[in-house]
């Protein structure tokens, strides 16, 4: 995985105040292993071996909100830092009047958008100062008897005179942040967007962003998530930011891997350093871009989602094996397609009509 900003690309609907045709906007993505990289020297075999790691707790907290087992916390080889409530990709936002610039964690899992705020008594260390809402002349807590409060399944009325909206909300399993719910002007690159609901969060358990992060920006289908508050008919990324690896059903995951076994014809390997379960050994002296692996295709209500030997295997040179990029997840769980099943690909998402598509499109040709 290396450190190369990415796009998500954002198509809106015309606003009710203009008659102008919808219009794009681009958000840079950066990989939130991108600072690290470049302070520690990080190779991409320790940044692939990062991004797994992150992949299971990313799996565990799903798992846990759905109350599955969180047996999917499994060790690697190699302890490396991890941040179960953090995401894959970090983006630059600006918020209130003048704008406040800052990094968010993006979430497809979630909904709100929110960052830190002061006064602050339970906050996660972050590296940017704290938003500062008094400061900001567009910032407005919104009341608790407002129809957007009544959106968050969790919220009360402030004490004694206070009637703004608290909030208490879960994400990424069992992280939590709690605060006022508020709104203010967004700046994206900029497009600047009045009135947007967030949460300026004042406490933080359970997990967190990365410290390079000082907020998430949920991008679920909600009423309160980015796409929904900008009136987002539908939106493409180049990759999936929920996980680094696929994991998949254990039964459709055992089928894989007996097929699997059967057409590459190479001995199991055990350890990988990667942290991964199937692993072929390599032969000596052979290549891995020499190996032979059978194309998957995964099927998604009748369209054919194709998976050739580089979106299926990586190689593990520590160990001398190539290792599937397929987690099992546990019976009768949630499948996740992660994002290296999707390079050079980009996936739009249209929103109206509930519908994914999958378009052949190398990142570097929509920079």
């Amino acid at each position: 995985m290396n450190a190369a900003v990415l796009l998500l690309l954002l198509a809106l609907a015309a606003l009710p105040a203009s008659c102008a045709p919808p219009r794009s906007f681009r958000l840079e993505l950066a990989s939130v292993d991108a600072s690290a990289a470049d302070a520690a020297n990080l190779t991409e075999h320790e940044l692939l071996r990062r991004a797994i790691q992150r992949s299971r707790y990313r799996l565990a907290g799903i798992g846990m909100a759905r109350g599955e087992a969180a047996s999917a916390r499994k060790a690697v080889v190699a302890e490396t830092p991890i941040m179960p409530a953090g995401g894959e990709y970090l983006v630059k936002l600006g918020i209130g009047t003048p704008p406040y610039k800052f990094t968010a964690a993006i979430d497809t899992a979630s909904d709100l958008i929110w960052t830190q705020c002061q006064p602050c008594t339970g906050c996660y260390h972050q590296v940017d100062p704290m938003f500062n809402p008094r400061v900001s002349s567009t910032y407005a807590a919104l009341p608790c008897s407002s129809d957007t409060c009544d959106e968050l399944d969790v919220h009360r009325c402030g004490h004694d005179d206070d009637e703004s909206c608290q909030y208490t909300y879960t994400y990424s399993g069992n992280a939590t942040t709690e605060g006022t719910l508020a709104v203010d002007k967004l700046v994206i690159g900029e497009d600047a967007f009045r009135g947007v609901a967030f949460g300026c969060s004042t406490s933080s358990t359970g997990g967190a962003p990365p410290p390079q992060a000082s907020g998430v920006v949920g991008l679920g289908r909600g009423p309160l998530s980015l796409v929904s508050q900008l009136s987002v008919r539908r939106y493409g990324m180049i990759i999936d930011i929920a996980s680094t690896i696929t994991f998949l059903e254990a039964s459709l995951y055992d089928e894989l891997v007996n097929d699997l076994e059967v057409e590459i014809r190479l001995p199991r390997g055990t350890g990988s350093s990667l942290g991964l379960d199937l692993c072929f050994i390599l032969p000596d002296g052979v290549a891995f871009d020499r190996v032979y692996v059978p194309a998957v295709a995964l099927a998604f209500d009748g369209r054919w989602l194709r998976l050739d030997k580089a979106r299926l295997f990586a190689e593990d040179r520590e160990s001398g094996m190539m290792c599937l990029m397929v987690g099992r997840a546990e019976a009768g769980s949630v499948s996740i397609l992660g994002n290296f099943q999707q390079q050079n690909m980009q996936v739009l998402y249209n929103l109206r009509r509930g519908r994914v598509t999958f378009v052949q499109s190398p990142c570097g040709a929509l920079r």
